[in-house]
């Protein structure tokens, strides 16, 4: 059976999203391609085959699957980096059905080794669907207060909707030397989450990326796998 992370976020503009899709890159380095799915729970908004240049290869989506129009292999993309996409349903008056739902997760883990979904914490049922199989959850933020104060209600709607685990993901973290460092503890408290990793903002010199947020990642997927992974120096993210 697969191991499923849920990946929400208390605010908008998170990186949410961003954070999916790299923790499916991270995933599919350490199981190989094909291995690991990534399933849009964001309807109606097409976010995740729009992100990953997928709109006009799709021809079905979660809800004609969960309608009975077709099969799960019918509906899922294959990407470039190696994971492949399942879209989520951009019809605005389509409802989740839990239960279909549920059988459907059943059914793609055995055909996958990791599940990454990606959902909105704005419906409390979207995110009990995404938990009706044991799963990890992953709380995106930023460092502002106002969404890591938000963060503790979303970490109360994952463990209410039956997470095994859940973990706080800092994302976008900027550290400039010389300048006091951000208090980490007071953040995690606030939040009332464990820290699962730290990923820093993109900061390019020259035209290229100075931050390895790739490596960042892989960190963050070895650790949900159970892997001890030191946590580097905040300056060297």
């Amino acid at each position: 059976m697969a191991h499923i992370t849920v990946v929400s976020s208390a605010t908008g503009a998170a990186g949410k999203s961003f954070v999916s899709t790299a923790l499916a890159d991270s995933f599919t380095r350490i199981n190989g391609a094909g291995r690991v799915l990534l399933l849009d729970l964001c309807h109606p908004f097409g976010t995740l085959d729009a992100f990953l240049s997928k709109s006009e290869e799709r021809l079905f989506d979660l809800g004609d699957i969960l309608d009975g129009r077709c099969d799960a292999l019918s509906c899922e993309l294959d990407t470039p980096i190696g994971f492949r996409l399942l879209p989520g349903c951009i019809r605005p008056d389509w409802t989740l059905q839990h239960n279909k739902f549920k059988a459907l997760l059943f059914e793609l883990g055995d055909r996958y080794d990791e599940i990454i979904i990606d959902c909105p914490s704005y419906d409390i049922q979207r995110i009990k669907s995404a938990f009706s199989l044991r799963a990890t959850g992953i709380a995106v933020t930023p460092l502002s207060p106002f969404s890591v104060s938000l963060t503790s209600r979303l970490a109360d709607m994952f463990f209410s909707s039956g997470a095994e685990n859940a973990f706080l993901l800092i994302n976008r973290f900027h550290c400039i030397k010389g300048l006091p460092v951000p208090n980490l503890d007071d953040i995690i408290d606030q939040a009332g989450l464990r820290l699962i990793g730290i990923v820093p903002q993109t900061v390019f010199e020259n035209g290229e990326s100075v931050k390895n947020t790739a490596d960042a990642f892989f960190r963050i997927a070895q650790r949900i796998t159970g892997k001890t992974v030191q946590l580097p120096d905040l300056y060297n993210l």
